[in-house]
């Protein structure tokens, strides 16, 4: 099993190993800008008896940014289908 270390690229970085996993009935949906995945924990909080998003449920995601072309502060609200959730585990923890 691969473990966390030190790479070099001019300097020395960390780097952190991470490994995904689908929970069942995800399923990744090639170059379909209305899909989302969504992590475990949010899907479904730790202490929480009914889950927060679910598989095929929309969500409404809004988001700010610094546009780099004006510098001004943006916010933006997308659509999206929920068509995964993912769970992550490090070995660097």
């Amino acid at each position: 099993m691969p473990k966390p270390g030190r790479i070099r690229i001019g300097r020395e970085l960390n780097y952190i190993v991470f490994w995904l996993r689908f929970i069942e009935g995800s399923s990744v949906r090639q170059n379909d800008p209305s899909s989302i995945l969504v992590a475990e924990d949010v899907g479904n909080p730790p202490g929480e008896d009914t889950p927060f998003i679910s598989l095929g449920q929309g969500v409404k995601v809004r988001y700010s940014f610094v546009d780099p072309q004006t510098g001004k502060s943006e916010e933006e609200t997308k659509n999206f289908v929920v068509s995964g959730t993912i769970d992550w585990q490090s070995h660097n923890r």
